[in-house]
């Protein structure tokens, strides 16, 4: 039995970090792209009176990415990888 389960923990191992950073690179990359459509609809509208509700709109938008969705992010990530690297090294339970 330990030749099908000691493959399949490594592999367990390396995909609880691949999900880790593909869950922190898509929620930044969500993040700048709102602020890139809000920013972006200045220049395919073109209009001036956009501009002025589209800048502080993504202004406001950056501010509620950085201070609530990152910071919550981050302490995930570093929860998650403290449980990992715990569960990783705990002794086995006889």
């Amino acid at each position: 039995m330990y030749p099908l389960i000691i493959p399949l923990e490594i592999l367990g191992q390396f995909m609880r970090l691949i999900s880790l950073s593909v869950r922190l690179y898509a929620n930044m990359l969500a993040g700048h792209m709102l602020i890139l459509t809000f920013l972006g609809l200045i220049f395919i509208i073109g209009n001036l009176l956009l501009a002025i509700i589209a800048v502080p709109a993504a202004a406001v938008f950056y501010l509620f990415e950085v201070v609530i969705v990152v910071s919550i992010q981050a302490y995930i990530f570093a929860a998650l990888s403290a449980i990992y690297i715990g569960s990783a090294i705990e002794p086995e339970h006889h």
